[in-house]
């Protein structure tokens, strides 16, 4: 659970890069999976990447 003020993080340009940076942010004894979805303000397209620790 969360508790507290939330905080602004940085929004990298990359999906991807979105995805590593807060997958290695993560606790490493913590990580289970983590979902990051991407939408294009200009054209709703929407697009997700999904890191599961127990996938290759």
């Amino acid at each position: 659970s969360f508790g507290g003020e939330p905080f602004t993080v940085p929004i990298a340009d990359s999906i991807d890069d979105n995805a590593r940076t807060y997958w290695e942010t993560l606790d490493q004894n913590n990580r289970i999976s983590l979902l990051v979805k991407y939408i294009d303000t200009e054209t709703n397209k929407t697009d997700f990447r999904i890191i599961n620790k127990h996938s290759s």
